[in-house]
């Protein structure tokens, strides 16, 4: 078991291990729009990608990746549980995300009647396998940090007159920052890189097609230009994002893979030329806390359930939701709740990795920047809550805000959240030192 050499800057010990987690036989689509989609091909396969990075006083951080559109929190508690009780490992240490593939296959926690729980099994398995693998292979190596900003989403929020509908907004604020986490090994080779970037993988190129999409791609292009690289894709704030190669004569529009290849070559692209500029060696030094932030949410009358499920297409999340709260409505939780993650990456120079469970945009990832106290990595879709809102979005209303009951819940997300999320991050913050 090596130990990183305290006289190299970011000196830290580390392994990466991937895995295969393609459906091994046809299943429904998680979310293409034609909701009630089987798989007939498989056009590229789906992976979880694992780095385990250790510091010079010997505490493991875990980063895991999994090509999938959500997953429940049932997921992340297995592997966590897993790598504490056989590892040792913090679980507050242990990042697990989707890279929030529509093209996936459906899983627990979004697709009500859909998921498989021989498939969600095989999540675990996958999981489980490449985090004994990455740890039991450690070498020495350093880690670096880089960002910048690239240009290839576009807002997907149009407001006119306070009021929100879907459609490209050129020049709206979204979450654009490009975060470049490295680990380059003994021989100077990029062994590990981490790329963070908010923006949905909703080129729906074929219907019935499983596929990675873009973060799929972004990786396989990385390990194939840096041999022996494991790449790692973790979305930012990406819930009102899109690739602005989906916009098609000032519309949103479906596109084929040969768009897809393209804008993932545009995003190596801007990875690439961020790996030429020095990176920050980042003193490891982690230390964490979880949390919870609960957002009350508005109650629907059963009539409301009752349109929603009947004007759903089969197989829609929210059609499918609102059936399940016809019945339900009186027992269920008056809150989403979030789950987060705090972490101080280093203390010398403060570098901080926050998560959130859900879909938050890019409003939200700014609140979480002005309540940290130092430069922040943020990483999202830790789980299937909801789309994470802000108070001015509640007020505009739109997709995102409406779209509450597809992930389960009572209605939409009452205002207040902003206070919420700044006070739970101070805090957690604080607690940190």
């Amino acid at each position: 078991m090596s130990a990183p050499s305290t006289s190299i800057p970011g000196a830290v010990s580390f392994g990466t291990a991937t895995e295969v987690i393609t459906p091994p036989r046809p299943m429904r689509l998680a979310c293409t729009g034609d909701f009630a989609s089987i798989n007939t091909a498989v056009h590229d396969d789906q992976h979880v990608r694992v780095l385990a990075v250790r510091s010079g006083d010997g505490v493991v951080m875990l980063w895991v990746s999994y090509e999938l559109l959500f997953f429940d929190r049932g997921l992340n508690r297995a592997l966590a549980d897993h790598a504490a009780r056989v590892h040792g490992v913090d679980p507050t240490l242990v990042t697990v995300a989707a890279v929030h593939n529509h093209n996936a296959g459906a899983t627990c926690g979004y697709n009500p009647g859909a998921a498989s729980d021989d498939y969600d099994a095989l999540l675990v398995d996958r999981g489980i396998a490449a985090i004994d693998r990455a740890l039991a292979q450690m070498r020495p190596g350093r880690l670096e940090l880089r960002r910048s900003d690239i240009d290839l989403n576009i807002q997907r929020r149009v407001v006119v007159d306070g009021v929100a509908s879907a459609g490209p907004n050129e020049g709206a604020p979204r979450d654009t920052e490009l975060v470049v986490l490295t680990v380059i090994d003994q021989s100077d080779v990029l062994a590990a890189c981490v790329v963070v970037w908010a923006c949905h993988p909703v080129f729906y190129p074929e219907l019935t097609t499983l596929t990675g999409e873009f973060p799929a791609r972004v990786a396989q292009l990385l390990q194939t230009e840096r041999y022996g690289c494991t790449p790692l894709f973790f979305q930012g704030a990406a819930g009102d994002a899109r690739p602005r190669a989906t916009v098609v004569d000032g519309a949103f529009a479906r596109q084929g893979f040969d768009v897809i290849d393209r804008f993932a070559q545009d995003v190596v692209g801007a990875v690439r030329d961020l790996l030429q500029t020095p990176g920050t060696p980042v003193e490891l030094d982690p230390v964490g806390v979880e949390f919870t932030v609960e957002l009350p949410v508005t109650r629907l009358a059963v009539s409301d359930y009752a349109e929603l499920a009947s004007s759903g297409r089969p197989g829609n999340p929210t059609a499918a939701n609102a059936r399940l709260r016809i019945d339900d409505h009186a027992s269920r939780p008056d809150v989403a709740t979030l789950t987060c993650t705090l972490v101080k990456l280093a203390s010398a120079e403060p570098l901080w990795l926050a998560t959130m469970s859900g879909e938050p945009c890019h409003d939200i990832k700014e609140l979480v920047r002005a309540a940290v106290p130092g430069p922040v990595v943020f990483v999202g879709y830790t789980d299937s809550t909801i789309y994470v809102v802000s108070d001015r979005m509640i007020a505009e209303g739109g997709y995102e805000v409406s779209s509450a009951v597809s992930f389960g819940h009572l209605g939409p997300l009452l205002p207040g959240v902003d206070a919420r999320i700044s006070m739970a991050f101070e805090q957690a913050a604080a607690a940190l030192g």
